[in-house]
């Protein structure tokens, strides 16, 4: 059990339980819902308002920061932006939009990413020309400052039906309906869900990977920084508190809501354990920069690799468990390591563990026994 400066990591970071476009197809029912979850999820907790709001109206919040796009997945063509703005210049109505309201000052788009995107491209960056237009052929070309002034103000002034999820809804619940309306292009990962629920977590983690230690460990990142970067250090942030091996049971993607959850509260002791864990995550890296070299951290010994995020949970929390002289000493027979690392990476039961089928429970034991044994063999005395 970890401590530093007299306080016990597992206790100060202890999980917190969670509070109590179209981009979907209008007959894609979206994904199976999971038996367990469905189980829980009380429909009366979902309050949902039906009302209109203008383009002006949803794009004035996207200037003040009030409302947050997400990504979208995958990307429109600029044809496809082109007919959005053709459809609504000629008053054809278009399916709901979903907003998760989080407060009065801050909505989350859950479904509509692209649509928005669009329109904030035209209207706000003014980023592209109209193109393959059907009904309006006559405006092929025309960048928004080009339009008719009476074109502009019908553009503007056009209501769009959004389906607002108000306060109150319980995390559980909204992360079911991310989950079930975005399944254009594959379901949403699991990390941009936990990016939308917990801004305040997804801002410290987007903070840890931007930092000097992380990209001298893990070079350009494993997505340039982007949401698979964020769950390799939410990773590292669940699984460091807890004892070895980790004890995950069921669900790796629960362990991780429950730690973005602990990293968004509020508070002197939530402060405190972001400010001990990343500490400990920073010295993971340096020696992890040392032993790997510059960038080489989680690419499996193999410069041309791309990093792994399986690969940087497994050996940042050994690695952070290390005082000054343990790291030094693994350090010194830091060829010794790499061979030895290299020579795991050859046995089949390994290679599955950080392989496609990663967050299995079995696969999380295995290869955090093997470095655990590993790092320890070259740490000792």
């Amino acid at each position: 059990m970890a401590t530093l400066s007299g306080i016990t990591l597992p206790d100060l970071a202890r999980p917190m339980p969670l509070p109590p476009d179209s981009d979907t197809p209008a007959d894609d029912p979206g994904p199976p819902p999971d038996t367990a979850t469905a189980a829980r999820l009380d429909p009366a907790a979902l309050d949902i308002e039906s009302r209109p709001a203008t383009v002006e109206e949803l794009l004035q919040r996207l200037r003040d920061g009030e409302l947050a796009l997400g990504t979208a997945r995958p990307p429109w063509r600029q044809a496809n932006k082109s007919r959005l703005i053709e459809s609504l210049l000629v008053r054809i109505p278009l399916p709901s939009l979903y907003i998760d309201a989080v407060d009065q000052t801050h909505w989350v788009v859950i479904d509509g990413t692209r649509r928005l995107t669009a329109l904030q491209g035209f209207a706000v960056d003014r980023d592209f020309a109209l193109s393959g237009l059907d009904y309006l052929p006559e405006l092929e070309g025309t960048g928004f400052d080009d339009l008719p002034r009476a074109l502009k103000r019908r553009l503007m002034e056009t209501a769009l039906a959004v389906e607002l999820v108000k306060p109150g809804a319980p995390q559980a619940v909204r992360a079911n309906l991310y989950r079930r309306l975005n399944t254009v292009g594959g379901p949403m990962p699991e990390q941009e869900i936990r990016d939308r629920l917990y801004r305040n977590a997804a801002g410290f983690l987007t903070g840890l990977t931007g930092t000097e230690s992380w990209r001298g460990a893990v070079g350009d990142g494993i997505d340039g920084g982007g949401p698979d970067d964020r769950e390799a250090a939410l990773r590292f942030l669940a699984l460091f508190p807890l004892a070895h091996p980790p004890p995950i049971e069921g669900d790796l993607d629960t362990v991780l809501d429950q730690a973005a959850a602990a990293l968004d509260a509020g508070g002197l002791e939530a402060m405190i354990r972001r400010d001990l864990l990343a500490r400990r995550l920073t010295a993971a890296l340096e020696t992890a920069a040392g032993l790997f070299g510059d960038g080489a951290f989680g690419r499996g010994g193999s410069e041309a690799a791309a990093p792994g995020i399986a690969l940087i949970d497994c050996w940042s929390v050994p690695l952070a468990r290390l005082d000054a002289t343990e790291a030094g000493r693994l350090l010194a027979k830091r060829e010794e390591v790499i061979k030895a690392f290299t020579e795991l990476l050859q046995d089949q039961d390994f290679a599955a563990s950080v392989g496609a089928g990663e967050k299995d429970p079995a696969a999380i034991l295995r290869r955090f026994t093997e470095i655990h044994d590993l790092v320890g063999k070259f740490a000792s005395a």
